[in-house]
């Protein structure tokens, strides 16, 4: 399905190419299937993330995606999803992983594939995350290339005393070893800020 959509042209048969990206999510059969399309898209042509209804339905099957993978290596007691965090009443962070008192918010974000995630978007999640002063750690899990090294340091000031960071890149099931780790660690009883691949 992703790879069929890098051939379609901006125009082809009476659709046009966000047309048919839009058509796609809404018939994939699985939340795999729209996630393929959403980033062989998102790759071809990152404009296509501006119609509202292209990105809601690339970053629902992201979450799902990166959710599953999540309760497939935690199961379903150790990860909640933030179903209130839907309607706007607690920002800040997708799913939320709990073991014996320890609670790290998860902050799913999906973006284009081949550039840098935006710093702000970063910056705005661990501020929103860190208001609550319940969570012990904020994972941010995204598809997009971490950002530098320098700048998550100066993220990891804004972080609480006591309290844990970290960034780390899902962008297949390639990557779900990085994640297992960095969740695993930020479980542990030491907080540790930065990126997966400081691990």
């Amino acid at each position: 399905m992703g790879r069929r959509i890098t051939s379609v042209s901006l125009v082809d048969g009476g659709m046009t190419f966000e047309e048919r990206v839009e058509q796609q999510l809404s018939q994939a059969d699985t939340p795999e299937q729209a996630l393929e399309v959403a980033t062989a898209a998102t790759t071809v042509a990152p404009e296509v993330q501006k119609n509202e209804h292209i990105s809601l339905m690339s970053h629902a099957a992201y979450e799902e995606v990166v959710a599953d993978r999540l309760t497939s290596i935690f199961g379903t007691s150790v990860v909640d999803p933030r179903d209130d965090r839907r309607h706007g009443s607690r920002p800040g962070y997708d799913l939320l992983v709990t073991r014996e008192g320890k609670r790290v918010g998860v902050e799913i974000l999906f973006g284009n594939p081949s550039r840098p995630v935006d710093r702000g978007r970063i910056t705005d999640r661990v501020l929103q995350a860190f208001a609550q002063p319940d969570l012990d750690a904020l994972i941010i899990v995204c598809n997009q290339p971490e950002p530098s090294r320098p700048f998550l340091e100066r993220i990891s000031g804004l972080v609480p005393q006591g309290k844990g960071f970290q960034y780390v890149r899902w962008a297949a099931d390639t990557d779900t070893p990085a994640l297992r780790q960095t969740v695993e660690q930020q479980l542990g009883s030491q907080p540790s800020s930065g990126s997966a691949g400081a691990l």
